[in-house]
């Protein structure tokens, strides 16, 4: 994946703001698993983007909020939690989501 994969999965702005919050919430977890490391991942890169990827310039604010509320949502949905890093910036699956070994 490169540093900014949500703009290789999702090429409109307009296609993420109007995607339901289920189905972005899905395309972030898979996005997060591809680049997770040791102690996690961290939420911010994986949705992370710039206007030069290609989202106008005028609509980098919403895409902005979109995906934070969509992490948020994934939050308070218990999907992922801290995975305990000093830093508290790194998250991982949470307990119950998990695959067994």
């Amino acid at each position: 994946m490169t540093d900014r994969p949500i703009k290789q999965v999702i090429q409109k702005a307009e296609d993420l703001l109007q995607m339901p919050t289920e189905q972005l919430a899905t395309i972030l977890l898979k996005l997060a698993y591809a680049q997770r490391q040791a102690a996690g991942f961290i939420p911010h890169s994986v949705s992370d983007f710039t206007v030069n990827d290609g989202y106008p310039v005028w609509k980098k604010v919403e895409v902005e909020t979109r995906l934070t509320r969509t992490w948020n949502w994934i939050e308070r949905n218990r999907l992922i939690e801290s995975s305990g890093d000093r830093s508290g910036s790194t998250a991982c699956a949470a307990e119950r989501n998990r695959k067994p070994a």
